[in-house]
Parts: structure tokens; sequence; C-alpha cells
């Protein structure tokens, strides 16, 4: 999986996940809407979500988490199984980032953070596998890659007495 294909899929997921953080928090916690926070906190997660999913291999872990539970790769059970890795860590980063920005650290910052947690990782869930098809293609697309193709071997040096050679 190349780097452009894990920064692309980080840049598209991470939309959908910061605008549903954005979005739907104020409406779970009871408390009005405020654009500004949203267009911010849409703005900061994307970044924030981005960086995370092109540095730290989750997208290659939650590949690997769905085939482990069984799910063969590319079926719909391998799709839901992967978001569930997927969502749970970027709702965790994302949020914890959001959270901070908006609120500070103080005693109480975990109890906030986390406060939205059950009902937002639904929700998240919910959008990412609604999004995720779009951003696998955009992703695929614009990066010319098929992230269901195994690497090609590489070469043999010369001079190589193996067999394949």
């Amino acid at each position: 999986m190349s780097l452009l294909f894990r920064f692309l899929m980080g840049l598209f997921m991470s939309i959908f996940c910061a605008l549903s953080l954005s979005l739907f928090v104020p409406i779970v916690m009871g408390v009005p809407i405020v654009w500004m926070g949203v267009l911010m906190g849409t703005i900061y997660g994307t970044i924030i979500g981005t960086l995370v999913m092109t540095v730290l291999p989750v997208i290659p872990l939650s590949m690997k988490y769905a085939v482990k539970c069984g799910a063969k790769e590319g079926s719909v059970a391998w799709f839901l199984l992967k978001d569930v890795l997927l969502c749970t860590f970027m709702l965790l980063i994302i949020s914890f980032c959001l959270t901070w920005i908006n609120t500070g650290m103080d005693a109480q910052f975990v109890d906030r953070w986390l406060a939205t947690a059950p009902i937002m990782w639904i929700i998240n869930y919910a959008v990412a596998i609604q999004a995720e098809p779009l951003c696998l293609f955009l992703a695929s697309k614009i990066s010319r890659t098929n992230p269901f193709e195994a690497p090609a071997p590489a070469p043999a040096a010369p001079g190589d007495m193996s067999p394949d050679a």
C-alpha cells in the first residue's frame, strides 16, 4: 500500500469522521450547534486524522484485523469488520484532540472526552461504512493504486542463484 494511497484514504476518511464528530457531538450533548465550531472542528479533525492515518499503519492493521476475524478480503463482512478497528481508533484520536482544543485539559477532561464516545462510535461507524466506498474509489483513482492487489515481488539481484531467478 503506497504512502500516497494511505494519505488520501486518511484525508477522505478523516473529513467524514471529523465532520460527523463536529456536527453530532453538540447534538448528543444537547447544546446548540455553532457552525464556526463545526467548520473548525472539521478542519482540525481532518488535519489530525490525515496525519495519524498517514504516519501510523491504521488502514493495513484494520485490514489484517478483518482477515484475522475470518472475513474474506473485499467481502461485505471484511469491510464491516475493518471499519470497527478504523472507527474506534479514529474516534479516540480525533475526539481526544478536538475535546482538548475546544475545552482544554483539566480534571474533567476524560469525562468530557468519553461522555459521548458510545453514541458517537455508532454514528461514526454508520458514516464510515457509507463513506468508505467513495473514499476508497477516490484514493485508488488519484493514487492509481489497487489496495487489494498484492505488491509485486522484488526483482532478483544480479548473480542471485535462487530457483525463482
